[in-house]
């Protein structure tokens, strides 16, 4: 599926696999976030090829917006 994702939105953290975690640089998710957990976010970056999300609480971190679920 393919979501538009922008600041404030909450997010749910479905899954991922480290294909998706490797495009664009991605910091990857697993043992960061919480399996189902529900994150806000607080930037969102659009590429040509793939969307990075940041996450409150996370400053440092972007991931790969196909971890994710709108909520």
């Amino acid at each position: 599926m393919n979501f538009s994702f922008r600041r404030g939105d909450w997010v749910r953290f479905t899954n991922c696999i480290d294909e998706q975690v490797k495009w664009g640089g991605n910091s990857d998710p697993r043992g960061v976030l919480k399996q189902e957990g529900l994150y806000a976010v607080t930037n969102v970056d659009v590429h040509k090829y793939h969307t990075k999300l940041r996450l409150e609480g996370y400053p440092n971190l972007e991931f790969n917006s196909v971890h994710f679920e709108p909520s």
